[in-house]
């Protein structure tokens, strides 16, 4: 395509067209990475449970020498 103020109607559209493409694939993908690192924060921030804590605590009490 040559210089977009010499465009007919029909090549507008047509660029129109693959632009809200380009950009709606954007947006989704920035969504679902800003979806996949709140949920990644989201997991970290839960403390451990049950076995997983309880090795913690031993590793902890190791090195404080208790």
């Amino acid at each position: 395509m040559s210089d977009p103020a010499t465009w007919t109607a029909a090549e507008r559209a047509a660029f129109d067209a693959r632009r809200r493409s380009r950009n709606r694939a954007l947006g989704l993908t920035l969504a679902a990475l800003t979806l996949l690192f709140f949920g990644i924060t989201m997991v970290r921030m839960v403390p451990p449970s049950g076995e997983v804590q309880a090795k913690l605590m031993a590793q902890q009490k190791g090195w404080d020498g208790r």
